[in-house]
């Protein structure tokens, strides 16, 4: 469970918690927790766009691939 998805609606958030995400990056809209295990994280400027790059290179780095 370590993959991640970006949208731009609740319903976007809530497919990926149906597909067993590990996390949803929610753009522009408010971040709330749909049910535990699934972290839905905000997106709305350059700090949020910092932690959803970082999560990505976590993720790359965590399945070996190259920095």
């Amino acid at each position: 469970r370590r993959s991640l998805m970006v949208g731009d609606k609740l319903a976007d958030m809530q497919a990926g918690q149906r597909a067993d995400l590990a996390q949803g990056w929610l753009v522009d809209g408010e971040a709330a927790a749909l049910q535990p295990g699934f972290a839905i994280r905000r997106l709305h400027d350059d700090r949020d766009l910092g932690g959803l790059l970082a999560a990505v290179e976590t993720l790359g780095r965590d399945r070996g691939l190259p920095a």
